[in-house]
């Protein structure tokens, strides 16, 4: 290749001109299929491609070709470069099958415009190579040679076949999604009505969880009942000031309230030692489960069986010389 025609070329916008004087779009796409294969669109009866495509097909990035477009604005004008909006985008997004494309406009090529702009960039591999075929053209070389795999531009019809195909496949995916949502919202309705409308039903508890919970309450009842005698003694012991004794006059000792409740170490024992043994415990097996040091008689366990049924947590049997305490089962519960 001419190493100083190359630089005319790239340099000259009059050597441009001279070249592109006898070339039109379809001898355009044909040099351009000659250094490498590029499909336009068919808009207007002349072929039509994106500056995505043109970066694609001259390798170099898009905002490359944008800067050379601005530079030269008025020669690729002259090539039929248009700027389209409105109708003239709507339909160009059409034809050429642009659904993801939301920018306000569009700059098409056309083939000769695509030509000329592998004369405007220097440092293009492919675009070199269209100007060494065309400088090879220049020098009387014939252009159009039988293409093995001839690539013909798509007709009107043929475009028009190929998006409605597309439409159905996109409305097919549409309908399946729109199915999908509706499965998942009716599903969540119905997860919303069984939530709003079950009551949980309050776990019951186990035997253990029960008199646990009865041992609790006589602790605090006794300890309650404790400290108010503790205060009632409190009140009632006062020591008299020191004065001179008149006579032998000898003060009495104050009574204190005497307190009967059954243990609560006895209580806690006696009610599961019950649980235990079915419901049912003897006053003699209470009283051997104490150890000799501190067992109580079998007329002391009697005696807190009453008291247990006083407080309604059961019912003393007697049979024979046998006394036995058998669980309520609807004893008394904490409140």
């Amino acid at each position: 290749m001419n190493t100083i025609a190359t630089e005319i070329l790239l340099e000259s916008k009059t050597a441009r001109n001279g070249q592109l004087t006898q070339v039109n779009n379809e001898v355009a796409s044909d040099v351009l299929s000659k250094a490498k294969a590029l499909v336009f669109a068919l808009w207007q009866g002349t072929g039509a491609a994106t500056t995505e495509q043109m970066a694609d097909y001259y390798e170099v990035p898009v905002e490359t070709v944008r800067t050379v477009f601005k530079r030269h604005r008025d020669e690729l004008d002259s090539d039929g470069v248009k700027v389209l909006r409105g109708k003239a985008l709507s339909e160009v997004r059409v034809i050429m099958n642009l659904t993801e494309f939301n920018r306000p406009h569009l700059t098409i090529w056309t083939p000769r415009a695509a030509f000329r702009l592998g004369m405007l960039l220097r440092d293009s591999e492919v675009a070199k190579q269209v100007r060494t075929v065309l400088l090879d053209v220049a020098n009387g070389d014939r252009i159009s040679e039988p293409n093995p795999n001839p690539q013909p531009l798509p007709t009107q019809a043929e475009l028009t076949a190929m998006l409605a195909q597309e439409t159905v496949k996109l409305e097919k995916k549409v309908n399946a999604l729109v199915d999908i949502t509706a499965e998942h919202d009716r599903a969540i309705s119905e997860l919303k009505e069984k939530v709003g409308t079950v009551i949980p039903e309050p776990v019951p508890l186990t035997a253990k969880e029960q008199i646990t919970l009865e041992i609790e309450k006589v602790k605090l009842e006794t300890e309650q009942f404790r400290l108010e005698v503790e205060k009632e003694r409190n009140r009632g012991i006062q020591r008299p000031a020191k004065t001179k004794k008149r006579g032998p006059e000898i003060s009495q000792p104050t009574k204190r309230p005497t307190l009967t409740i059954v243990p609560v170490l006895n209580v806690t024992k006696i009610l599961e030692l019950a649980e235990r043994n079915g419901g049912i415990i003897s006053a003699r097996d209470v009283s051997k489960s104490f150890t000799a040091d501190n067992r109580p008689t079998t007329q002391q366990v009697k005696e807190w069986f009453n008291e247990l049924a006083k407080l309604k947590y059961g019912e003393v049997s007697v049979k024979g010389s046998s006394t036995r305490f058998i669980l309520a089962s609807n004893r008394p519960r904490p409140r």
